[in-house]
């Protein structure tokens, strides 16, 4: 993947913001793939969740919390049983605490509430996971797409909830490494097709139920074939030269669903100059898709132990129109 990476078009290589992140907090994978060192390739995968340096993918503040112990009862009342007890007021208690556990896998950051493992991130990504498995209880067998993954967790929230499937996670090789290790553990049995095993094109997407590709390789997927596309959050740390040929190829490929948060109102300005685009600004084509709600990302504005009256992150919702 990074060989090909250097041979792409470059609004398909990581902008100079995540370039730095990648250098810093991936420096031991990239090392382990230099020298061909398979044991701290996998030392890396096993620890991502509390890895010493930021990665990208998780909450920062857990790096900055966990080495004390005022950081760390930080860490316990306001970011997970806060949380954690907010949601169940928000279910009446319907739902059993065993519905936020999630995998370990990574070694994760979080804390045992009643005998379940709860990861920091674990109640809105629930949330949002119902509601994305909800829009599919209609679909056999439905195939979602997500750019930029993380390591996956969201991706388990909604296809644990779902039969049969086709996941399709298209990001930068080092955290696609992540979310491959995450959701393959989680799910042994499934049908894997990773980067340079086999040509990715729509017509494998009923031969494998966990597909990883290449950010690059998004410009492969079939058009209309996927019932869900998902971004979340890596858009805006995205060049207006990359966010609009990623969004052009999402709704292309997007056949009933897109979603997508990201900043509304404070862009982000990279080291050439350039700024990045805001939500309302992508080009999604209004004529070909309806959107369903504009909201606020709560897990933005009250997922950090207060109220962020200054958070500007939106999660929007389209549909396509029934032409």
């Amino acid at each position: 993947m990074k060989e090909d990476e250097r041979e792409v078009a470059v609004c398909y290589q990581p902008s100079s913001e995540w370039q730095a992140q990648l250098s810093a907090g991936y420096s031991e994978l990239s090392r382990a793939i230099a020298e061909d060192d398979v044991g701290r390739f996998h030392f890396f995968l096993a620890n991502f969740g509390t890895w010493r340096e930021y990665l990208g993918v998780d909450s920062i503040l857990i790096q900055h919390c966990r080495d004390s112990v005022p950081g760390r009862r930080f860490l316990q009342n306001d970011l997970l049983d806060k949380e954690v007890r907010w949601w169940q007021r928000l279910y009446n208690n319907r739902k059993s605490i065993s519905s936020l556990s999630q995998p370990q896998h990574g070694n994760l950051a979080g804390g045992y509430i009643e005998g379940a493992f709860v990861g920091f991130g674990s109640v809105f990504d629930e949330l949002h996971g119902s509601v994305f498995s909800g829009l599919l209880d209609d679909v056999a067998h439905p195939v979602v797409a997500e750019l930029g993954a993380g390591f996956g967790r969201l991706a388990y929230f909604i296809l644990r909830e779902v039969g049969r499937f086709t996941y399709i996670d298209f990001d930068l090789p080092e955290t696609l490494c992540l979310a491959a290790y995450y959701l393959m553990l989680y799910f042994p049995a499934k049908r894997v097709l990773l980067y340079g095993e086999a040509p990715y094109s729509p017509s494998v997407h009923r031969s494998y139920d966990l597909i990883f590709m290449p950010s690059y390789e998004i410009s492969k997927v079939g058009s209309l074939s996927v019932d869900l596309f998902l971004n979340k959050n890596s858009l805006g740390e995205m060049t207006k030269a990359a966010v609009d040929q990623y969004v052009t190829e999402m709704c292309r490929a997007t056949h009933r669903y897109l979603f997508h948060t990201n900043h509304d109102a404070t862009p982000n300005i990279y080291t050439n100059g350039q700024r990045g685009p805001l939500g309302y600004e992508y080009p999604i084509p209004q004529e070909q898709f309806r959107l369903l709600f504009r909201y606020p990302d709560l897990s933005q504005v009250i997922g950090l132990g207060w109220f962020d009256r200054s958070s500007d992150t939106v999660m929007y919702l389209y549909q396509r129109r029934i032409e």
